[in-house]
């Protein structure tokens, strides 16, 4: 079974994205930084996204979507 590709999206005002994908590759995820600015069909590569959003994180994959809102 191969190890699922997720992409951090990086958009301006968020800095956490390092964070983030070193917390993906320590669940055993592949996970890279996509700029804001990269080609949209370039995530075609990935089989999910992490979305940062002021205070929540936002995760849509194939089989659908997790929104976690810390408390």
């Amino acid at each position: 079974m191969s190890v699922a590709r997720v992409a951090v999206l990086q958009f301006p005002g968020v800095n956490c994205e390092a964070e983030s994908v070193r917390a993906l590759r320590r669940a055993g995820l592949e996970a890279d930084v996509f700029g804001w600015t990269a080609a949209p069909g370039r995530l075609r590569d990935y089989q999910a996204f992490l979305r940062e959003h002021r205070d929540a994180i936002i995760v849509d994959g194939t089989s659908g979507s997790i929104y976690v809102r810390p408390s």
